[in-house]
């Protein structure tokens, strides 16, 4: 194996084995490299990727793609040189299903394990301060993810559809869980979310037909469009006194979802926020409020009784 290293980059190899995509060609000891380029092992099924591939003096970037379609990669808990991981950087490597992030990383690019579906842990280091939009999104068989307090960030998608995943804790370090961010994670059944996050984004929790319970943490103070829409299984929810808008659609047809508190800190009930909550039977509006959406609690056919304040100015129609 022949690599070609230009100016701390390593951009091409030349195999001296035969002319063939299934034959394994081992790769050992790359020296001196900062950055790998795009895509240099981009769809190489057959190269096997050896544990001392990475004993570099630097630490390694790990450019766009550059791993992108590798059936056969075992690069990660290889190597503790890594500092970066760009978009898409190990896309669809369907074979590897326990990974390490080594420390020294700090970032986890965009896409970074996009479709990685044989993947079933992932253990991301202290020192990681962003999970990319998208980084860790169609990985079904997921069940495990440890989020490090050193994380500031959940990006948009970046576990949606890992429909493996059963449990997850977001640190206080947290301020934001980006849109989509957990969307179809149909085996959830438990969250915490730590004070400091200020903000769940819009179908953050979408879907997540398993979900029982959560409770958002009294630094919350927006719950987005469709946040919790379809959690199917949620029965109890706890609105913190923090929260002054409930986004449009954010407990649509959560079907078994009985009873909800509305803090006196709300002053907007979003469009159809409780729309067909078939169990719900009760409901306690505060005097902050001053405008209830449009079909905000229609077709919840099992709510019994509803006061509304003299508070509230507009009641959109259908309420």
């Amino acid at each position: 194996m022949e690599f070609v290293v230009k100016d701390h980059v390593l951009c091409g190899y030349h195999c001296m084995e035969p002319d063939n995509k299934w034959e394994l060609c081992y790769i050992d000891i790359l020296k001196n490299a900062v950055e790998i380029d795009e895509p240099v092992f981009k769809s190489t099924w057959g190269i096997r990727i050896g544990k001392r591939t990475f004993e570099s003096t630097w630490g390694i970037k790990i450019g766009k793609r550059t791993f992108y379609y590798r059936g056969n990669l075992d690069p990660v808990t290889h190597s503790k040189r890594f500092v970066e991981i760009e978009e898409e950087a190990f896309g669809y490597c369907s074979h590897r299903n326990n990974v390490t992030i080594p420390e020294g990383v700090t970032e986890i690019g965009k896409e970074a394990f996009y479709g990685c579906t044989c993947l079933q842990s992932v253990t991301i280091p202290e020192g990681v301060t962003e999970i990319g939009d998208h980084a860790f999104r169609g990985c079904h068989n997921l069940e495990s993810v440890t989020i490090p307090k050193s994380v500031t960030g959940i990006g948009e998608c970046a576990f949606e559809d890992c429909t493996s995943l059963k449990s997850v804790t977001i640190p206080k370090s947290v301020t934001g869980i980006g849109g989509w961010a957990f969307q179809g994670c149909t085996s959830l059944q438990s969250v915490t979310i730590s004070e400091g996050v200020t903000e769940i984004g819009d179908h953050a929790f979408r879907k997540c037909s398993n979900l029982e319970s959560v409770t958002i943490p009294k630094s919350v103070t927006g719950i987005g469009k469709c946040a919790f829409e379809d959690c199917t299984s949620l029965k109890s929810v706890t609105i913190p006194t923090s929260v002054t808008e409930i986004g449009s659609w954010a407990f649509q047809g959560c079907t078994s979802l009985q009873s909800v508190t509305i803090p006196a800190s709300v002053t907007e009930i979003g469009e159809r926020a409780f729309a067909d909550c078939t169990s719900l039977q009760s409901v306690t509006i505060p005097a902050s409020v001053t405008e209830i959406g449009e079909r905000a609690f229609a077709d919840c056919s099992s709510l019994q009784s509803v006061t509304i304040p003299a508070s509230v100015t507009e009641i959109g129609e259908r309420a």
